[in-house]
């Protein structure tokens, strides 16, 4: 290998000591052996970086680790240590404010919720997110490193700005979230839309582990998608990628808010697919859908639980039009795995299953190869994880080095 001197060298500690980090925090307890193997690192340049982590405060020697068959010497193994860092995640969905904080893990161990009805005020919402922030901080008896914001699109990561949310202010405006977070807190602050954490959070932790392309998808508040693109994120270049639910699948069809005819959330609404079974009223007057002011699809996947069969036709419906739509997508990005947000208050398969089926009727890789659609683990809140984890995985890809202050010197 040709030396490399100065600032290449530099950065090759700065990757390294990165996948040591990362090689001991997406598993348990793991040995100096383990890591050095798996790495192809020498001996003297893992129990350098392994001796500076530690020092720092971020790793710690652990429990002795049994080799392999049992036989031979014990080796130390490396863990996170105890008053290790943490990073603060931030989600932002409408009628939901969440300020969360997590180890370097992606553990939460502190999750503060902020929720509303209705519309929000720019200034309320200002207040209510700057005191969620300063009461979830109050609550860490660490380090916090950084900031990672998740959030209802539109918006410009390259500005940080919330490009006027649809339903979610009371007036037009765009609001500057990462200056705001980043004079409110004095750290470091990122920001992506909601669906793209998912995906983050999936990544690291989750069923996308291990995959090179998968679609993560969820329709629990608006209909959003977030991409891993062979092994990378896909953010688009400003972080607008993943509207989903404003893809157009009838342009024939109604306005939308938008401006574009026909969108995909104007026909996968549930309110709407359940009026057009009013006629339905009059044999199943009291029926749970019939007598909600506006039924979501967690109610409808409820109902399913129980054998509601009226509920499994209308999520038949909804998943008609999402197939459509998600079907457009996969043709462009020949990506075959499709993560699916779902609450873990609700145990069928009915909506995984249903979708993929659709899907590879309608898909034309469907008939070379099954798309395969997946519940996440984490429910809901696959967004809330990602907004810890777009810090966690900044410091994992070597971009953003976990260095405390009172270490450096």
């Amino acid at each position: 290998m040709i030396r490399q001197a100065g600032s290449r060298q530099q950065t090759i500690k700065k990757k390294n000591r990165a996948l040591v980090l990362q090689a001991v925090l997406n598993q348990n307890i793991v040995s100096r052996a383990e890591i050095a193997r798996s790495l192809g690192l020498t001996k003297t340049t893992l129990t350098n970086l392994v001796s500076e982590l530690i020092e720092e405060g971020i790793l710690t020697e652990s429990e002795a680790i049994s080799p392999e068959g049992g036989m031979g010497r014990k080796s130390i193994g490396l863990d996170l240590a105890e008053n290790a860092p943490l990073v603060c995640g931030v989600l932002i969905q409408r009628g939901n404010l969440h300020a969360a904080l997590a180890n370097l893990k992606g553990e939460i161990l502190t999750d503060n919720c902020c929720r509303y009805t209705g519309l929000i005020e720019p200034r309320l919402f200002r207040e209510k997110l700057a005191e969620l922030y300063r009461q979830t901080c109050g609550q860490a008896r660490q380090q916090i490193l950084a900031v990672g914001v998740s959030c209802v699109g539109p918006l410009n990561i390259v500005d940080g700005t919330l490009l006027s949310p649809h339903n979610f202010f009371t007036e037009p405006a765009e609001f500057p979230i990462v200056s705001f977070l980043e004079e409110l807190s004095g750290l470091p602050v990122w920001l992506c839309n909601d669906a793209t954490a998912g995906a983050v959070a999936e990544k690291l932790w989750g069923k996308g582990r291990g995959q090179e392309n998968f679609v993560y998808i969820s329709t629990f508040n608006g209909i959003g998608a977030g991409f891993y693109l062979e092994n990378k994120l896909y953010n688009g270049e400003f972080g607008q990628n993943g509207e989903l639910g404003h893809m157009s699948i009838n342009f024939l069809g109604p306005k939308c808010a938008c401006g574009n005819n026909g969108c995909l959330e104007l026909y996968a609404d549930i309110p709407t697919i359940v009026n057009g079974y009013r006629h339905f009223r009059e044999y199943l007057p009291d029926h749970p859908l019939f007598r909600m002011e506006a039924p979501t699809i967690l109610d409808v996947l409820t109902l399913i639980d129980a054998g509601d069969v009226l509920a499994m036709s209308i999520l038949t419906e909804y998943c008609r039009y999402l197939a459509a739509a998600v079907s457009n997508l996969i043709a462009q990005l020949n990506v075959s795995l499709v993560i699916l947000a779902g609450s873990p208050r609700t145990t069928s398969s009915f909506f995984e299953h249903t979708l993929a089926h659709m899907m590879n009727q309608n898909s034309l890789i469907g008939k070379y190869r099954q798309n395969l659609v997946v519940k996440s683990d984490f429910g809901l809140d696959s967004p809330l994880y990602g907004s810890a984890g777009i810090v966690i995985d900044k410091i994992f890809s070597g971009e953003f080095s976990p260095v405390l202050p009172n270490a450096a010197g």
